[in-house]
């Protein structure tokens, strides 16, 4: 992998970061709202054994999911805090990639003109 796309990789996480916050919070405030409806359900309606058993298995599925979305949040919210306290650091970073990229290309295209007729001399004069 190019230099160049290990650092592009890195911006795009920092850009994707915050719409996978929104997610991870939207999820967890989805699965905090079938909880409540889950325990209203039990605490104002007549269940049946069989009832209180499928609710059990939805609130444990439910409760798993928030969790789930709950550790999302938590690992991508200081990176988002990062990411707002260094927007030089990452404008500094975008700077270095367009850098990068050129001296990249710079490299991939380069040619050599001979300076002397040493190769003419070793290869004969048809060669170089």
């Amino acid at each position: 992998m190019k230099d160049s796309e290990m650092i592009a990789q890195f911006l795009n996480y920092l850009r994707n970061c915050k719409e996978y916050y929104d997610i991870a919070s939207e999820e967890r405030r989805e699965a905090e709202n079938e909880t409540q409806d889950i325990l209203h359900c039990l605490e104002l309606h007549e269940n049946s054994y069989h009832d209180f058993a499928k609710l059990a298995r939805a609130l444990s599925k439910t409760r798993k999911e928030r969790r789930v979305a709950k550790d999302r949040e938590a690992i991508a919210g200081p990176i988002i805090e990062w990411e707002k306290a260094n927007q030089k650091t990452i404008h500094d970073l975008e700077r270095l990639l367009g850098t990068v990229r050129a001296a990249e290309a710079a490299t991939e295209r380069r040619l050599y003109n001979p300076k002397t007729d040493i190769l003419g001399r070793v290869f004969g004069e048809d060669q170089k």
